[in-house]
Protein backbone atom coordinates (compact mmCIF):
# COMPACT_ATOMS: atom_id res chain seq x y z
CA UNK A 1 0.00 0.00 0.00
CA UNK A 2 1.11 3.26 -0.89
CA UNK A 3 0.07 6.60 1.10
CA UNK A 4 2.19 9.40 -0.01
CA UNK A 5 0.08 12.16 -0.33
CA UNK A 6 -0.21 14.83 -2.56
CA UNK A 7 1.12 19.02 -2.51
CA UNK A 8 -0.19 21.63 -3.87
CA UNK A 9 1.29 23.43 -6.65
CA UNK A 10 -0.51 26.69 -6.03
CA UNK A 11 2.30 28.52 -5.20
CA UNK A 12 4.19 28.33 -7.66
CA UNK A 13 1.45 29.95 -10.45
CA UNK A 14 1.41 33.76 -9.02
CA UNK A 15 -1.68 33.83 -7.17
CA UNK A 16 -0.46 35.91 -4.32
CA UNK A 17 -0.42 38.82 -7.24
CA UNK A 18 -4.05 38.13 -7.93
CA UNK A 19 -4.89 38.13 -3.98
CA UNK A 20 -6.12 34.64 -4.39
CA UNK A 21 -5.94 33.46 -0.55
CA UNK A 22 -4.19 30.08 0.36
CA UNK A 23 -4.61 27.92 3.44
CA UNK A 24 -1.63 26.54 5.66
CA UNK A 25 -1.22 23.60 3.39
CA UNK A 26 -1.47 25.86 0.48
CA UNK A 27 -5.07 25.25 -0.92
CA UNK A 28 -7.13 27.66 -2.08
CA UNK A 29 -10.08 29.49 -0.06
CA UNK A 30 -13.25 30.57 -1.45
CA UNK A 31 -15.45 32.98 0.72
CA UNK A 32 -18.99 31.03 -0.51
CA UNK A 33 -20.68 27.50 -1.93
CA UNK A 34 -20.19 28.85 -5.55
CA UNK A 35 -16.08 28.04 -5.61
CA UNK A 36 -15.72 31.44 -5.59
CA UNK A 37 -12.39 33.09 -4.49
CA UNK A 38 -11.78 36.89 -2.76
CA UNK A 39 -10.92 37.35 -6.23
CA UNK A 40 -13.68 38.44 -8.40
CA UNK A 41 -14.21 36.19 -11.40
CA UNK A 42 -11.21 33.53 -9.83
CA UNK A 43 -13.20 30.55 -9.26
CA UNK A 44 -11.32 27.14 -7.50
CA UNK A 45 -12.28 23.30 -8.13
CA UNK A 46 -10.90 20.30 -7.02
CA UNK A 47 -8.21 19.02 -4.99
CA UNK A 48 -7.02 22.63 -4.55
CA UNK A 49 -10.47 23.81 -2.40
CA UNK A 50 -9.51 24.31 1.21
CA UNK A 51 -11.81 21.92 3.49
CA UNK A 52 -13.13 19.97 0.96
CA UNK A 53 -12.80 16.18 -0.60
CA UNK A 54 -9.76 15.35 -3.07
CA UNK A 55 -11.54 13.00 -5.37
CA UNK A 56 -12.13 12.83 -8.70
CA UNK A 57 -15.95 12.14 -8.78
CA UNK A 58 -16.09 15.31 -6.85
CA UNK A 59 -13.94 17.65 -8.90
CA UNK A 60 -15.76 16.50 -12.48
CA UNK A 61 -18.65 17.39 -10.73
CA UNK A 62 -18.17 20.53 -9.29
CA UNK A 63 -16.40 21.73 -12.61
CA UNK A 64 -19.64 20.52 -14.64
CA UNK A 65 -22.05 22.46 -12.38
CA UNK A 66 -19.58 25.92 -12.16
CA UNK A 67 -19.72 26.05 -15.81
CA UNK A 68 -23.24 25.49 -16.09
CA UNK A 69 -23.27 28.37 -13.78
CA UNK A 70 -21.05 30.63 -15.29
CA UNK A 71 -22.97 29.97 -18.61
CA UNK A 72 -26.20 30.84 -17.11
CA UNK A 73 -27.51 27.41 -18.01
CA UNK A 74 -27.86 26.50 -14.23
CA UNK A 75 -27.73 27.87 -10.58
CA UNK A 76 -27.09 24.59 -8.60
CA UNK A 77 -24.01 24.23 -6.60
CA UNK A 78 -21.90 21.60 -6.00
CA UNK A 79 -23.10 19.56 -2.65
CA UNK A 80 -20.05 18.96 -0.77
CA UNK A 81 -22.23 17.54 2.25
CA UNK A 82 -23.53 14.21 0.38
CA UNK A 83 -20.25 12.88 -1.55
CA UNK A 84 -20.33 8.74 -1.60
CA UNK A 85 -16.50 7.07 -1.27
CA UNK A 86 -15.25 3.75 -0.72
CA UNK A 87 -12.00 2.55 1.12
CA UNK A 88 -10.81 -0.61 -1.02
CA UNK A 89 -9.70 -2.68 1.50
CA UNK A 90 -10.12 -6.24 1.18
CA UNK A 91 -13.64 -5.66 3.03
CA UNK A 92 -14.44 -2.52 1.57
CA UNK A 93 -16.28 0.82 3.92
CA UNK A 94 -18.36 2.52 2.22
CA UNK A 95 -19.91 6.09 3.52
CA UNK A 96 -21.76 9.21 2.49
CA UNK A 97 -22.54 12.51 4.19
CA UNK A 98 -21.78 13.19 7.91
CA UNK A 99 -19.70 10.93 10.10
CA UNK A 100 -21.76 10.65 13.89
CA UNK A 101 -19.42 12.31 15.30
CA UNK A 102 -19.46 15.45 12.53
CA UNK A 103 -22.79 15.47 12.83
CA UNK A 104 -23.02 16.04 16.39
CA UNK A 105 -20.75 18.70 16.22
CA UNK A 106 -22.69 20.18 13.23
CA UNK A 107 -26.59 19.67 14.85
CA UNK A 108 -26.11 18.79 18.28
CA UNK A 109 -26.28 15.64 20.01
CA UNK A 110 -29.80 15.92 20.96
CA UNK A 111 -30.63 16.16 17.06
CA UNK A 112 -29.23 13.33 15.78
CA UNK A 113 -29.59 9.05 16.41
CA UNK A 114 -28.04 6.64 14.97
CA UNK A 115 -29.02 3.27 13.80
CA UNK A 116 -26.74 0.33 13.06
CA UNK A 117 -26.64 -3.31 12.23
CA UNK A 118 -24.63 -6.33 11.77
CA UNK A 119 -24.73 -9.61 10.35
CA UNK A 120 -22.86 -12.55 8.09
CA UNK A 121 -22.59 -12.07 4.77
CA UNK A 122 -24.51 -15.34 3.05
CA UNK A 123 -22.14 -15.47 0.01
CA UNK A 124 -19.60 -16.58 2.87
CA UNK A 125 -21.17 -19.29 3.72
CA UNK A 126 -20.85 -21.03 0.11
CA UNK A 127 -17.22 -21.49 0.52
CA UNK A 128 -14.09 -20.52 2.87
CA UNK A 129 -14.71 -17.10 3.95
CA UNK A 130 -12.17 -14.39 4.39
CA UNK A 131 -10.35 -13.93 7.69
CA UNK A 132 -12.40 -10.27 8.17
CA UNK A 133 -15.73 -11.69 7.47
CA UNK A 134 -17.87 -9.63 9.55
CA UNK A 135 -20.85 -6.93 7.89
CA UNK A 136 -21.65 -3.48 9.99
CA UNK A 137 -23.90 -0.94 8.83
CA UNK A 138 -24.54 2.39 10.29
CA UNK A 139 -27.16 5.59 9.44
CA UNK A 140 -26.83 8.88 10.89
CA UNK A 141 -30.25 10.82 10.86
CA UNK A 142 -31.48 14.08 12.26
CA UNK A 143 -34.57 14.00 14.50
CA UNK A 144 -35.77 17.33 13.63
CA UNK A 145 -36.10 16.76 10.10
CA UNK A 146 -38.33 13.52 10.51
CA UNK A 147 -35.07 11.79 10.57
CA UNK A 148 -33.51 12.21 7.36
CA UNK A 149 -30.33 10.21 6.46
CA UNK A 150 -27.57 12.42 6.74
CA UNK A 151 -24.83 9.52 6.98
CA UNK A 152 -24.10 6.08 5.77
CA UNK A 153 -21.54 3.89 6.55
CA UNK A 154 -21.27 -0.12 5.95
CA UNK A 155 -17.93 -2.00 6.07
CA UNK A 156 -19.25 -4.97 3.74
CA UNK A 157 -18.10 -7.00 0.63
CA UNK A 158 -18.39 -4.84 -2.52
CA UNK A 159 -19.61 -1.55 0.00
CA UNK A 160 -18.66 0.46 -2.76
CA UNK A 161 -21.40 -1.00 -5.39
CA UNK A 162 -23.44 -0.89 -1.95
CA UNK A 163 -22.52 2.56 -1.43
CA UNK A 164 -23.50 4.09 -5.07
CA UNK A 165 -27.04 3.59 -5.02
CA UNK A 166 -28.19 4.66 -1.78
CA UNK A 167 -26.01 8.19 -2.65
CA UNK A 168 -29.38 9.14 -4.92
CA UNK A 169 -31.77 8.49 -2.58
CA UNK A 170 -29.96 10.79 0.19
CA UNK A 171 -29.38 13.15 -2.38
CA UNK A 172 -33.61 12.83 -2.73
CA UNK A 173 -33.79 13.76 0.60
CA UNK A 174 -34.61 9.91 2.05
CA UNK A 175 -35.67 9.46 6.14
CA UNK A 176 -34.92 6.67 7.93
CA UNK A 177 -38.68 5.42 6.97
CA UNK A 178 -38.09 5.48 3.80
CA UNK A 179 -35.00 3.49 3.87
CA UNK A 180 -37.51 0.77 6.15
CA UNK A 181 -40.20 0.77 3.91
CA UNK A 182 -38.43 -0.21 0.98
CA UNK A 183 -38.34 -3.94 -0.08
CA UNK A 184 -34.91 -5.62 0.34
CA UNK A 185 -33.08 -8.31 -2.30
CA UNK A 186 -32.22 -11.51 -0.80
CA UNK A 187 -29.78 -12.61 0.34
CA UNK A 188 -27.51 -9.42 -0.31
CA UNK A 189 -26.23 -7.44 2.47
CA UNK A 190 -27.32 -4.30 1.13
CA UNK A 191 -30.99 -5.41 2.33
CA UNK A 192 -29.49 -4.42 5.56
CA UNK A 193 -30.51 -1.32 5.06
CA UNK A 194 -34.64 -2.20 4.93
CA UNK A 195 -34.28 -2.66 8.32
CA UNK A 196 -32.59 -0.36 10.36
CA UNK A 197 -34.49 -0.86 13.81
CA UNK A 198 -31.31 -0.45 16.23
CA UNK A 199 -31.09 2.87 17.70
CA UNK A 200 -28.02 3.57 19.30
CA UNK A 201 -29.45 5.12 21.81
CA UNK A 202 -31.16 2.09 22.91
CA UNK A 203 -28.88 -0.29 21.21
CA UNK A 204 -25.18 0.39 21.63
CA UNK A 205 -24.17 -2.65 20.74
CA UNK A 206 -24.70 -5.07 17.97
CA UNK A 207 -24.14 -8.55 17.33
CA UNK A 208 -24.51 -10.55 13.86
CA UNK A 209 -27.97 -11.53 13.31
CA UNK A 210 -27.87 -14.00 11.19
CA UNK A 211 -27.05 -14.24 7.19
CA UNK A 212 -27.74 -11.23 5.08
Amino acid sequence: MFAIGRKSCTTEIGLEKIKVKLDARNRVITVDNHEQTETENVFAIGDILANKPQLTPVAIKAGQLLARRLCGISFENCDYNIIPTTVFTPIEYGAIGFSEDDAKNRFGENDIDVFHSDCFPLEYKLGPAPETNWFYAKLITRISQNNKVIGFHVISPNAGEVTQGYAVAMQMGATLNDFNRTIGIHPTVSEIFTSMKNSKRLVPEVKPEGGC
